[in-house]
C-alpha cells in the first residue's frame, strides 16, 4: 500500500492554535494552507463573524459599529476555542484589543503572531490595494494611506497586543507560501 494517505490529523495539537497578524487576509490564507498541509481543523473567526450577524465586516462596522463588532468576535473566539477538534484559529488584528480575549486565548491555546515592521507592512498594504478595491483593504480604513504615519497608530496599537504572544514570526520577506511553511515548523515543533 505504498499509495496509502492519512487523511488524519499530522500533528497532535494540546490546545487550539490562534494565528494574528496585521493583515487579515494574509494572516488567513498562511493559517488556512497550514491547517490543510496538517490535516487540522480550521476556524476563521472573521467568517464565523459574518455568519453570525448575517452580513459582510464592512457593514457590520458601518450600521452597528465597532464595539459591536468586537462583541461578537470574542464570542465567536470563546466558542471556537472550546471546540473539540482543536486546530488552528485565524483571528483579525484588532481580535487580541480586547484584553479578555488574550487572556482566553493565553488560558486555552497558544497564540502565534505574523510579524511585519512598519514600513513593510506599509509597502505591503499600497500592494494589497492595487489589486483590490482600495477602500477594502481594511475595513477600518477609508481609502489606502498615502503615508506610512497614516498606519502608524494602528500599527502600534496592534504591536502592544502581538508583543505578548508566544511565539512571533518574522514574516517581512516571506511570501504566503513560505510563511505557511514557517508557522508548520513552529507547530510541529511546539506539538512534539
Amino acid at each position: 500500500m505504498s499509495d496509502y494517505y492519512e487523511y488524519g490529523p499530522q500533528v497532535q495539537l494540546s490546545g487550539p492554535i490562534v494565528v494574528s497578524g496585521y493583515l487579515a487576509d494574509f494572516t488567513r490564507s498562511v493559517t488556512y494552507r497550514a491547517s490543510a498541509h496538517l490535516g487540522l481543523t480550521y476556524y476563521d473567526i472573521d467568517r464565523l463573524v459574518e455568519h453570525e450577524a448575517a452580513m459582510e465586516i464592512g457593514r457590520i462596522l458601518l450600521e452597528e459599529g465597532e464595539a459591536a463588532y468586537r462583541e461578537v468576535e470574542s464570542q465567536c473566539l470563546a466558542r471556537v476555542l472550546g471546540q473539540k477538534p482543536v486546530g488552528l484559529i485565524a483571528l483579525g488584528d484588532g481580535g487580541l484589543l480586547r484584553s479578555e480575549n488574550l487572556t482566553r486565548i493565553e488560558d486555552e491555546g497558544q497564540l502565534i503572531v505574523l510579524e511585519f515592521e512598519l514600513a513593510n507592512l506599509f509597502w505591503r498594504v499600497q500592494r494589497l490595494a492595487r489589486r483590490l478595491e482600495p477602500a477594502r483593504w481594511h475595513p477600518l480604513f477609508a481609502g489606502v494611506p498615502d503615508d506610512v504615519a497614516e498606519i502608524r497608530p494602528y500599527y502600534q496599537e496592534r504591536k502592544v497586543a502581538f508583543d505578548k504572544a508566544q511565539t512571533r514570526i518574522d514574516a517581512n520577506a516571506l511570501n504566503t507560501s513560505e510563511a505557511c511553511q514557517a508557522l508548520m515548523d513552529c507547530i510541529v515543533a511546539t506539538s512534539s
